[in-house]
């Protein structure tokens, strides 16, 4: 039976904000909030897998803008590795006249940037399954030269690992050394069904109902945000023909639909 939108069922000023972020500190985005403290403190190298939407990006992107000497790298899969090099610069924020150089340089230059900082520096790699091999023996080179001043912490779907290990097993150059490397693996849960719960608490439903109905098993954070954006398109909708209870919110506009 479809669902017939219900103002009492949800807290409006709340669920209409569809666009912000929203970091809540669930048991997944605390571990990997540590996971990184640890690795920004002892230069160390880790994993992050988890399927898709568990939340991994959220608590990564977090930790970088609130602690310096962090930076956030996000692979695309058309980035070659001078490209991805090249886009590592970027986000240091530095001009280097290596850059349209050849990937060595490139990294020798992001390797005497970070060691020269009078404290540790962190680089996280999110989605990093779109990694070429090539790129991977890069990081193992990077790795190499900043042993003792950069953490990296790689954030990817399950396959990343198991790829990287069935690379070993075959002998594939330059795996075996990467995979040394990784000092530490960490799997990320789905959510649970109380951490769901609780996101669509924070998102303004108030009918619980409702959000037994909208929860399930094995859900990741990205599914129930999508059903959740669509009840705030259904809240907009509602608050613009009934400008009266706004309650002081402002509209959104229609390119926020």
């Amino acid at each position: 039976m479809k669902y017939q939108f219900n103002p009492n069922d949800f807290d409006l000023d709340e669920i209409v904000k569809i666009k912000q972020e929203l970091h809540l500190e669930t048991t997944s985005f605390l571990t990997i909030m540590n996971v990184c403290e640890d690795a920004l403190t002892y230069s160390g190298m880790v994993g992050i897998i988890g399927d898709t939407g568990n939340g991994k990006t959220n608590p990564l992107k977090f930790f970088s803008e609130k602690r310096s000497n962090v930076y956030y790298v996000r692979v695309l899969k058309s980035m070659t590795p001078k490209s991805l090099f090249n886009h590592v610069l970027e986000v240091l924020g530095i001009e280097n006249r290596y850059s349209e150089s050849n990937v060595y340089n490139i990294i020798k230059s992001i390797a005497y940037y970070f060691n020269s900082f009078q404290s540790n520096a962190l680089l996280i790699i999110d989605e990093a399954g779109r990694l070429s091999n090539n790129s991977l023996m890069h990081f193992h080179d990077l790795r190499n030269e900043t042993s003792e001043k950069l953490g990296v912490v790689f954030a990817a779907p399950g396959y990343f690992k198991l790829n990287v290990e069935k690379m070993v097993k075959g002998n594939i150059q330059g795996m075996p050394e990467f995979y040394s490397r990784i000092e530490l693996w960490i799997e990320i849960d789905s959510p649970s069904i109380e951490e769901q719960v609780e996101f669509c608490i924070h998102r303004g439903v108030k009918s619980e109902d409702l959000i037994m109905s909208i929860i399930k098993e094995n859900q990741s954070f990205r599914r129930l945000a999508s059903k959740l954006k669509n009840f705030g398109k259904m809240a907009i909708r509602y608050l613009k023909n009934n400008p009266d209870n706004l309650k002081g919110t402002e509209s959104p506009s229609e390119k926020d639909i």
